[in-house]
């Protein structure tokens, strides 16, 4: 396991527009992890991981920024309930086909927009298809299409 301690404050701690998550006070950002390298550590390291803002008492406030998030947690963690409201508000208003997305959704997951393609065929979303069922690809259109490949669909 390995445990860090970032000195935080100057523009992070004051400011005239703080954003939805709002100043950061804390003079500190403790960032852990562990690595299991047996199988039978994993439960332990997660469990001791777990452990720790227990551990550190009154010292730790349980704020977080949204990329030190854990896997398994929701956007909602990092934020006050009223900047989490006004966040999924402005999501619904401004991206309502949910074309925009993130590690950590607003609105869970994302529903199924028009286009759920990017650049070189790769989806955004590994669950759902690079193109509609029955789309002809360019190359077939035009005969200049790479030898098919071994693999199953998705």
């Amino acid at each position: 396991m390995r445990a860090r301690a970032a000195r935080l404050g100057g523009a992070l701690a004051a400011g005239p527009d703080d954003g939805a998550l709002g100043v950061l006070i804390e003079p500190y950002l403790l960032d852990a992890f562990g690595l299991a390298h047996e199988p039978g550590l994993a439960s332990a390291v997660g469990e001791r991981l777990g452990r720790l803002p227990a551990d550190l008492g009154d010292v730790a406030t349980g704020r977080k920024p949204v990329t030190f998030l854990s896997p398994g947690e929701g956007a909602a963690a990092a934020y006050s309930p009223d900047a989490f409201a006004r966040l999924q508000e402005l999501k619904r208003s401004r991206d309502p086909l949910g074309t925009l997305g993130g590690a950590y959704p607003l609105l869970g997951r994302r529903p199924v927009a028009a286009s759920t393609t990017m650049r070189r065929g790769r989806s955004r979303d590994p669950v759902r298809p690079t193109r509609a069922a029955g789309a002809v690809p360019a190359c077939r259109r035009t005969r200049s299409c790479p030898a098919p490949r071994a693999t199953p669909p998705v």
